[in-house]
């Protein structure tokens, strides 16, 4: 299945703050959704959303025993049929991953989900949700114009072209009823 995405928009956003809890890390969660204005979704259709797609990985949920037991599986099944709103699903992910963040080598991050809509499989609308965890913030410079005069700040930031871990729920896949879903994820 070939995902077009040259319609596609940002409906709703979230940042939530991942930590390790065997480093004492916590989990932050958004108690509100954020609001996205043009030139951030811009730049979320452009890097998140294009760089997911255009990775081509394809991979079905699974769980060992019922596939109803994974519980992102379960948790965008819920959103998708008008269970749960947008931000309750996105907390119930980021508490998922909290919980699933154990080792070691993971580090700490701003994990955006995003709902997309807009998106063609070449013959249908589909809807989606975007989990994208960001663990490296870059550093950067500003410049500041102000009465004729240049000033230089330092910020703090995360890169919307370098994602360090992401996937693609795209709903058919989780409201799925047969045994073996579609491939569902993508990244």
């Amino acid at each position: 299945m070939s995902m077009i995405i040259a319609e596609s928009r940002v409906e709703s956003m979230v940042v939530h703050r991942v930590g390790n809890p065997t480093r004492g890390e916590p989990l932050q969660l958004s108690e509100r959704t954020t609001a996205v204005d043009e030139a951030v979704s811009g730049l979320l259709l452009d890097g998140y959303l294009k760089g997911i797609v255009s990775d081509r990985k394809k991979h079905q949920f699974v769980h060992e025993t019922d596939l109803n037991l994974n519980e992102v599986y379960h948790y965008s099944r819920q959103f998708f049929r008008g269970e749960v709103d947008f931000l309750e699903v996105s907390q119930r992910i980021a508490k998922h991953l909290y919980g699933r963040s154990q080792h070691p080598n993971i580090s700490a991050g701003d994990l955006l989900v995003i709902q997309f809509a807009g998106l063609t499989d070449g013959e249908r609308e589909v809807r989606a949700l975007g989990v994208f965890k960001s663990e490296i913030r870059d550093d950067f410079l500003t410049i500041i114009e102000g009465g004729g005069v240049f000033d230089i700040s330092h910020a703090s930031g995360i890169n919307p072209r370098l994602i360090d871990k992401g996937a693609l729920i795209l709903e058919q896949a989780a409201c799925s009823t047969s045994a073996t879903p579609p491939a569902s994820i993508r990244g």
